[in-house]
């Protein structure tokens, strides 16, 4: 084995049960485009608002009036998604950070890259698996991530726990 350490785990989406989807897109996951477009549009909305010496509660009311609006000028593009899902939390500065001692058990986040992959950054579950191709490459450590969807010794790496894994059946 290549290393003991584990790396991050790469699988594809379509090697998922199909309620996982469903989980990170409408119930768990949270859409890091959504929340820059909500700071982009916050932004706005207080540099106007900023001139005309208006409080806090009003801009809060201005933001909500824009969101409720049937065209508010969000988009989600399947092919450009970066969702987080399981135990992420905020820091001090509003940064996401993974939490290791959260109720999933594991941080992953899915992306519309190359048609849907999930990886998967910490987890209490580990998985020996090959390599994947150069294009998933840790910027941490510029070591190649583990492929959660092939067997093998190269690395160890965080996988989800088995039960978002379809079945050889399915």
């Amino acid at each position: 084995m290549e290393n003991k350490k584990p790396v991050s785990g790469i699988t594809h989406i379509n090697k998922l049960n199909s309620w996982v989807l469903d989980e990170i897109i409408f119930n768990e996951g949270i859409d890091l485009r959504y929340e820059n477009y909500l700071l982009e549009l916050r932004s706005e909305i207080e540099e106007e608002f900023s001139k005309k010496g208006i409080d806090d509660s009003e801009i809060e009311e201005e933001l909500e009036n824009r969101l409720d609006t049937i065209d508010f000028g969000y988009e989600n593009d399947s092919d450009t998604a970066l969702i987080l899902f399981g135990d992420w939390k905020k820091d001090d500065s509003g940064k996401y950070i993974i939490d290791t001692e959260g109720k999933h058990g594991f941080c992953a986040e899915y992306s519309g890259f190359c048609g849907g992959t999930v990886s998967v950054e910490f987890s209490k579950t580990l998985k020996q698996c090959r390599n994947t191709s150069p294009c998933f490459i840790m910027s941490d450590t510029g070591l190649t991530c583990g492929d959660l969807d092939s067997e093998g010794t190269d690395r160890l790496a965080y996988s989800l726990p088995v039960e978002y894994f379809r079945s050889e059946n399915d």
